[in-house]
């Protein structure tokens, strides 16, 4: 299986869009979301993916096909330390549990090492399993787990001396 991370540029942010619509259909289920009167979950960060800097949409192939994104910003303010965030991570089911979704994270990580932070909905049972089993191989001691509240929040380091 070849697994591929693509850079999405701008032209491509139509297939990211498709893709992202179908991974908040399915987090619908875990959290109250409405769709829009012409049917879509809004999303109002995807076109600043291609506008700021510090934002990384990534499409994940395999085998040629798509078969999910990445939405990645690196994070920047007054009120934490600098890190990376996993904002929206999505692979399509007929590729999930063959390890598509470690492959691609491994390939992120290695692009960005440093302070990564990301979130999950405490009902979303599958995404908690998924976040846990894989962040153990990249985070190794400095995984910390934060459960206060509607999410469960990850941090770890990675290729930090």
């Amino acid at each position: 299986m070849d697994i591929r991370l693509i850079e999405a540029d701008e032209s491509q942010s139509s297939v990211i869009w498709t893709l992202l619509q179908e991974y908040l259909r399915q987090l619908s289920a875990f959290t109250e979301m409405r769709t829009d009167k012409d049917g879509f979950f809004p999303y109002p960060y995807l076109n600043l993916y291609w506008k700021e800097s510090g934002r990384i949409p990534y499409l994940i192939e395999v085998d040629g096909s798509t078969a999910g994104f990445a939405l990645i910003r690196e994070v920047i303010n007054r009120c934490t330390s600098p890190h990376m965030s996993v904002a929206e991570f999505y692979i399509i089911p007929s590729y999930q549990r063959k390890g598509v979704g470690e492959k691609a994270l491994s390939m992120i990580i290695g692009l960005h090492q440093g302070n990564w932070q990301l979130s999950v909905l405490r009902t979303n049972q599958t995404g908690l399993l998924f976040w846990r089993n894989v962040l153990k191989a990249y985070a190794l001691d400095t995984l910390e787990e934060d459960g206060n509240s509607d999410r469960i929040s990850f941090s770890f380091d990675y290729g930090v001396l």
